[in-house]
């Protein structure tokens, strides 16, 4: 066994090595991603297993060779740098600075006090157990349909305990490359910290890749919303106060879904023309923001073949430019649009850092909105997926940004309530 010790080790340092520092090379970018996942993430639990394989070798000391050693010293390295990242995951402040540089140093003090208690600031202790989704508190009905085709249904998730008054909506939206995904597979941990704290969760479904090509897969999320607004008070929601959310090809979905609201009726409202399709805020994580490789730095990897392969999007020509510009949220950025929260990792392979600060840019260069960008140091791609240290710190984080939003929307109604009591 310890003739493969120190290859073991040094395969192991590899990996930890190649999952935090991009390597910016078409042929790597998947492999990385996936390696980035599930070593960054689960860095302590990985810490462990070198401690036990080091352990197992000590116990076998007597036969030790020097690269025995040698892998034991990798070893003791690779528990080093895992508890690091581990520590530097838990401690990272960089949610907090963002929501302070974009709502206010004292963004907290709008938060009208009942909702102020539901807050979280720490990683708590869910990161224990990553794999642990369910609660027992989420009270799911499945499969309601809310338009024509096979997959448009959705999943609402509340409290089980009944409340009095209607209670805030966020509506999220799976990734999956426009190709695959399942609503009710994502979006978990977000979903459990918003129903805690007394929300409604919709998860949809919506059209997929080859079969459907765009604009159909933004058609469904407008009338997802369209049926939320219309029957979601009957769940006790509020239809007045909606979020959108969602991840990669989600994030791209929800972010077209705030920033093309009540525009294009023609083209993306069909048959709901007289809808009001607009979102009180969006909270898009690591999102495809350029569909027409409009960021410089990120040209060479442009996605417009992808898009055409899979179907995704029609053949890229003169006469389909303006659908690729309509369907590209950097292209459709206006004075506007609602609040943004933007979440993005350093080391994403899938979907560049560069072009979320891109897509940022424009926000600021255009919205009167409030604009919240988190850059998060060493997160990969899909890094809120299951509990990680990366995971509950920017859930929480999104959470306060809600229910900052949440907290106008009901100070705004309030105030408007005893303008109207004063002119009876």
């Amino acid at each position: 066994m310890l003739d493969g010790f120190f290859l073991l080790m040094l395969v192991y340092s590899l990996l930890v090595f190649y999952s935090s520092h991009r390597v910016m090379f078409s042929v790597s970018l998947i492999p990385q991603f996936i390696v980035n996942w599930l070593v960054t993430e689960l860095a302590v639990f990985h810490a462990v297993i070198n401690g036990l394989l080091l352990v197992l070798a000590l116990l076998m000391k007597d036969s030790w060779s020097f690269w025995a050693g040698a892998g034991f010293l990798l070893g003791l390295i690779n528990i080093v740098v895992l508890w690091r990242y581990h520590q530097a995951a838990l401690q990272t402040t960089v949610f907090e600075r963002a929501l302070r540089n974009g709502l206010g140093e004292h963004y907290l003090d709008r938060i009208v006090a009942e909702r102020k208690a539901l807050l979280s600031y720490k990683a708590g202790d869910d990161w224990k157990r990553p794999f642990s989704l369910r609660r027992s508190y989420v009270k799911t009905l499945r499969g309601i349909t809310y338009g024509p085709n096979e997959r448009n249904t959705l999943d609402i998730h509340l409290p089980r305990q009944a409340s009095e008054k209607p209670r805030p909506v966020m509506l999220q939206i799976h990734g999956g490359g426009w190709v695959l995904g399942y609503g009710e597979r994502q979006g978990l941990p977000l979903r459990n910290k918003l129903v805690e704290a007394g929300w409604i969760f919709v998860s949809i479904n919506y059209r997929l890749s080859p079969k459907h090509t765009f604009p159909d897969h933004l058609i469904d999320c407008k009338q997802s919303l369209h049926w939320i607004k219309t029957h979601i008070a009957e769940y006790g929601g509020d239809p007045h106060f909606v979020l959108a959310t969602g991840g990669s090809a989600g994030g791209h979905l929800c972010s077209l879904l705030a920033l093309t609201a009540n525009r294009y009726k023609d083209i993306l409202q069909p048959g709901f023309e007289d809808a009001d399709t607009a979102v009180q805020g969006c909270l898009p994580m690591y999102g495809v923001y350029d569909f027409c490789s409009q960021n410089p730095e990120t040209a060479r990897f442009g996605i417009e073949g992808f898009l055409e392969k899979s179907k995704v999007m029609p053949a890229l020509t003169p006469e389909t430019k303006p659908l690729w510009e309509m369907l590209s949220p950097v292209m459709q950025v206006t004075h506007s649009c609602p609040p943004f929260m933007v979440i993005n990792g350093t080391t994403d392979t899938l979907t560049f850092v560069e072009n979320a600060r891109f897509f940022v840019d424009r926000l600021h260069e255009k919205s009167k909105a409030a604009i919240v960008y988190a850059e998060v140091e060493r997160a990969p791609h899909g890094f809120d997926i299951f509990y990680s240290p990366h995971c509950v710190l920017a859930i929480n984080a999104m959470h306060r940004f809600a229910e900052w939003l949440y907290s106008h929307y009901l100070q705004d109604n309030n105030a408007i309530r005893r303008v109207g009591a004063s002119e009876v």
